[in-house]
Order: structure tokens, then sequence, then C-alpha cells
């Protein structure tokens, strides 16, 4: 069984979860514009937006350099294979 906090990453790490952060800025922000909605709403919906794109980009950043190192290790594992 997962833990907690693997499964808050695989969730904040999705590409759905980005897709509909960045669907519902843009929604509130067209809706805001044709004032649809009232501004205030639109502006809490971007600003939340926003917040969430962050998260994401910074999750996904950290995704990266984390598997960036695990191949370098096994990199070094196998060199160190041949070498033996």
């Amino acid at each position: 069984m997962t833990g907690a906090k693997e499964q808050f990453l695989n969730f904040a790490t999705s590409v759905k979860t980005a897709a509909t952060a960045g669907v519902t800025t843009a929604s509130a922000g067209v809706g805001t514009w044709f004032d649809v909605i009232p501004d205030d709403i639109g502006k809490l919906a971007s600003l939340v937006g926003l917040c969430l794109t962050a998260v994401l980009l910074v999750f996904h950043i950290k995704k990266g350099l984390l598997d960036i190192r695990k191949a370098n290790l096994e990199i070094k594992l196998l060199q160190n294979k041949i070498k033996d």
C-alpha cells in the first residue's frame, strides 16, 4: 500500500492535474473578461490557478532532478560492474 505522500506526489505531478489547472485558470480569465462571472471570483480563481501551476512546476522540476540523479547512479553502478 502506498503512502499518502506518494499518492499526493502522483496526483500533483499528473498531466491531468496540470491540464485541469490550466483550463480552469483560462476559463476564469475568459469568464471575467466577458463579465460572465464577477471580477472578485475571477481574480480569486486566477490566483488559485497560478498557485497550482507554480506548485506543479516545482514538483516537475524536482521529479526531473531526481530522475537525473537516479540515472547517474545507475550509470555509475553499471560502470563499476564493468570494471569488476
